[in-house]
């Protein structure tokens, strides 16, 4: 979907005029935000772009700094479709937004803004100033405040830049301590980390323990590999199971649905989707809707699927 430029225009003059004090979303603007942003997270770009733009042209920043990211990555550069949306966020003083659009008024204001609030004690604020800086001080910072995100972030810089790591630590036992606290600050790809470490890869307590952590947080990898451990549809090495999970085909069946029915652009959709279409090839009708019924139980009883990348850098 494409903007015509006279509507930015008259967006960002209004936005401008009133800087932050932006009406409120009526109610379907903000059911359209939460819908886009909920896409968007889950790395549904194509889907989330419709509802986000209903919600960012009437004027809300968050909608606006994602749908940026979406014309950012689709154009590839921060120019264009995206730059006129980071613009919009930038003017209510969206900090990544305005890193995003990167010139030196940009970058000066988003200081500002995250310094101010970094020192009365925003760890998101501190994680800003690290994207800002790139000096570690601020990770570490947003480490000891606790930000699950930040701790992730330091742990993988640690990972691959022995340098960086304190003098004389032991880095494996260094890592497992900082993955554990991010994890315990609800961050899943720590969670995803912690379970893929060689020396405990086939302890199976505690492969079972990671992943129904990351199913409290509805982990969009975790519900698809759940999914098949309740199926025992592993093939992995002489062919011993790495969840050993009670086997339960209307369960598995279920949140196998759920991925396939809520994703397109999932890099395992795919693969998923295939699966789905044999498995149903050879279920009952009594079998497809009990699975279905547990699959719409499950999205009631969780937060909505994600797929937890990081809010802004892009370590992997």
């Amino acid at each position: 979907m494409h903007i015509h430029t006279d509507v930015f225009t008259s967006l960002h003059t209004l936005i401008t005029s009133i800087h932050s004090l932006v009406s409120p979303l009526t109610d379907p603007q903000r059911a359209a935000k939460t819908r886009g942003l909920e896409r968007y997270r889950l790395r549904e770009y194509l889907d989330a772009e419709s509802d986000l733009t209903v919600a960012a042209t009437a004027g809300d920043a968050e909608s606006q700094y994602a749908l940026g990211e979406i014309f950012r990555r689709r154009e590839g550069a921060t120019s264009g479709t995206a730059k006129k949306w980071y613009e919009l966020a930038g003017a209510q003083d969206h900090v990544y937004s305005l890193m995003r659009l990167g010139d030196a008024g940009s970058l000066e204001k988003a200081s500002k803004l995250a310094r101010e609030r970094a020192e009365i004690g925003d760890s998101d604020a501190m994680l800003q100033m690290y994207e800002l800086t790139e000096d570690i001080v601020w990770l570490k910072k947003a480490n000891v405040a606790g930000n699950g995100e930040a701790i992730y972030i330091q742990t993988l810089l640690y990972e691959n830049d022995e340098s960086l790591r304190p003098a004389d630590s032991k880095w494996d036992s260094l890592r497992d301590i900082m993955l554990r606290k991010s994890a315990r600050a609800g961050f899943p790809p720590a969670m995803t980390w912690l379970s893929n470490l060689k020396p405990m890869y086939r302890n199976i307590p505690y492969q079972q323990y990671w992943l129904l952590k990351r199913l409290e947080h509805n982990d969009l990898n975790a519900v698809l590999t759940y999914s098949y451990a309740l199926m025992h549809y592993f093939d992995t090495e002489e062919g011993l199971d790495r969840f050993n999970f009670r086997f339960d085909f209307t369960k598995g069946l279920g949140l196998l649905w759920l991925v396939v029915n809520n994703t397109r652009e999932y890099f395992r959709h795919r693969e998923a989707a295939n699966l789905l279409a044999t498995l149903t090839s050879r279920s009952t009708p009594e079998q497809i809707e009990a699975g279905k019924a547990f699959a719409r139980e499950w999205k009631d009883a969780h937060p909505p699927l994600s797929a937890y990348a990081l809010t802004y850098s892009d370590l992997k």
